[in-house]
């Protein structure tokens, strides 16, 4: 995912950072729905890429995080040091909450794309 972020205005360079997202929640889900099937290793890497694509997300729209906050993005990544310690059943809780949040996250980069682009296209 290393494409330009930070609140970047330009129309054309809203769908390239759509892609990678549409690809980690189909990631995501078939895990979820397969937990039963992952091992370790798998289970933290997932969860690792399921804490990088929020944050991604988050510096795509200009959200800055206040280290005073919970953030709940930061969970996953704790849950990927110590995968061994959670269920089959919380580790797809898991996987599924981040699938949400990555999900609201990217229609949230679309909304703000479309207003670019109306906003651009005003006589």
């Amino acid at each position: 995912m290393d494409i330009e972020a930070g609140g970047n205005s330009d129309p054309e360079r809203w769908d390239l950072k759509v892609e990678p997202l549409d690809n980690l929640i189909a990631d995501l889900i078939r895990a979820a729905n397969g937990v039963l099937g992952l091992g370790e290793f798998e289970r933290a890497r997932l969860l690792d890429r399921a804490y990088r694509g929020i944050r991604y997300a988050r510096e795509v729209l200009g959200v800055q995080q206040d280290s005073l906050d919970r953030d709940s993005a930061i969970d996953f990544l704790t849950m990927s040091r110590s995968v061994q310690m959670f269920s089959d059943n919380e580790i797809k809780a898991a996987l599924l909450e981040a699938t949400g949040m990555i999900r609201d996250l990217r229609m949230t980069i679309e909304a703000r794309a479309e207003a670019i682009l109306r906003e651009a296209l005003r006589p």
